[in-house]
Formats: C-alpha cells, structure tokens, sequence
C-alpha cells in the first residue's frame, strides 16, 4: 500500500468519529471493509494489522464477521443525583460544601456520575450560607478574644478509613488559626489543644469563646452556666475567661 493510501485508510477511520485510542472497538466504514477484503484474499491477520497499522485485536474482531456499525456516543443519564439529593443537602454543611469530599463519599454510596455534577449541585447551597456568615461577624481587639471549635472528618490512613477530630482555636482580631489532629474530643486532648495553641501563638488571649461542649459545661442553672471544675481550674491558671454561646445558636461566636 502506498503511504497515501495508508493515510487514506487512517483518515477514514478518523472521519467515522471513532474517538482517538478507542479503534480497537470501532473503525470507519472504509477500513472495516478493506479488513475485510484483504482477509478474503489470504492475507495473515498480523500482517494486515501491520500494513494499516492498527491494533491486531481490531483485525480479529473484524475477521469474525462482525458487522460493522456507525460510533454512537452514549448520553449522561438524565437525573443521575437525584436518588442522593437529600442527602448531599443535608451533608453538605457538615463537611462545608467541599464538593470533593461528597463526591467521593457518593462513589462510596454507588454513585455514577461526575464530580462536575456535584459541584454545580451544592453551588447555590453555599450562597445562604455564605450570607448568614456575614450577618452575625463581629470584629475584636488584639489580644482580646479566641475562640474555639471542634471539627471532624472521615481520612483514609492506609486501607483503614478512620475519624479523625480537629482542634481549632482562632484569634478574634487576625483570624490566625491553630488546627491540631486528635482521635477524640475528651477533655484531655481538649486542654492539651488549647496548651499547644497558647505555646503556638505566644499568649493567652483575655476570653476564649466555645459553644456547650459537655466536656465544659455541666448544666445551666437560670442561665448562669455551671462548668466541669477541671476545665474551670484550668481557665483560672490560665488567666482568661471563658464565655459560652446561647444553646443552639453557635453561629453567635461570629468568626
């Protein structure tokens, strides 16, 4: 075959819209029938596959007899998130709209669309969050106040897939942040987070604001708020004063 022939033979392939790497599983027309052809006149599959260059495997589906057929490119199924949409609402602030880390716990649940498909999902879900942020931010002075959070997130260390829980700890006035890993929020990793945070930043700030941890708090008594006697201790050694938001209104902390 000449070389203009050959290429003849490639850009019929190309021009059936077969995609490019894929002519194991489908050919043009014109090369389907060339195959064909020269397989009738005695022609060696390898060998054929070495004159069009192409893969051998294609060679052989062909000399079976298999017809040939026009590429069809198959359609994304219509709705693919619906079966999970409740639940992405739900979830999505637990893990603060991080569009990768449903998408993987979706794969998880047997989910088979596209992270693309997520992401534009729980787009507008961030919006009113966003919004409600804004609402209730209220500024300090340096050295006045922190506060602290407890986080949480499902990590892979090695085939083992485990919960791991974040101490925060951010200042009021520069939003500077302190995150260290612990494997539960008892109220030993909850002072040593806050011993590592005072080292990090080089002081202790006049309040530290939390919500109601049980490990802190034990009960209200007409809204003054009763506190476990070691974490009270602790506060006094420390020199600060700890305040504690209202019951269900968290989002009062503001930063």
């Amino acid at each position: 075959m000449t070389h203009e022939g050959h290429q003849g033979e490639k850009r019929a392939m190309l021009l059936s819209g077969t995609p490019f790497g894929k002519e194991e599983l489908l050919v043009g027309k014109q090369l389907h029938e060339r195959i064909a052809e020269m397989y009738r006149s005695g022609k060696k599959k390898k060998e054929i596959a070495r004159l069009l260059d192409i893969d051998v495997k294609t060679v052989r589906k062909i000399t079976r007899g298999e017809p040939w057929k026009p590429y069809e490119r198959s359609l994304a199924p219509v709705g693919v998130l619906d079966p999970w949409k409740e639940w992405v609402t739900k979830r999505a602030p637990e893990v603060n709209y991080n569009a990768r880390v449903l998408f993987r716990e979706l794969r998880e649940q047997g989910y088979q669309g596209s992270y693309d498909t997520v992401k534009v999902f729980i787009r507008p879900l961030r919006i009113p969050s966003a919004l409600w942020d804004m609402t209730v931010r209220f500024e300090t002075e340096p050295g006045e106040q922190a506060q602290v959070d407890w986080g949480s997130s499902n990590v892979w260390f090695g085939e083992s897939r485990v919960r791991v829980h974040f101490f925060v700890m951010t200042l009021g006035y520069s939003r500077r942040m302190f995150v260290r890993a612990y494997t539960n929020e008892r109220l030993g990793y909850l002072l040593a987070g806050h011993e590592e945070a005072f080292a990090f930043f080089g002081g202790v700030t006049d309040t530290i604001l939390y919500d109601n941890p049980k490990t802190m708090v034990i009960r209200r008594e007409s809204g003054t708020v009763v506190m476990n006697t070691v974490f009270e201790d602790f506060a006094r050694h420390w020199g600060y004063q700890p305040r504690f938001c209202r019951p269900y209104r968290a989002r009062t902390k503001g930063k």
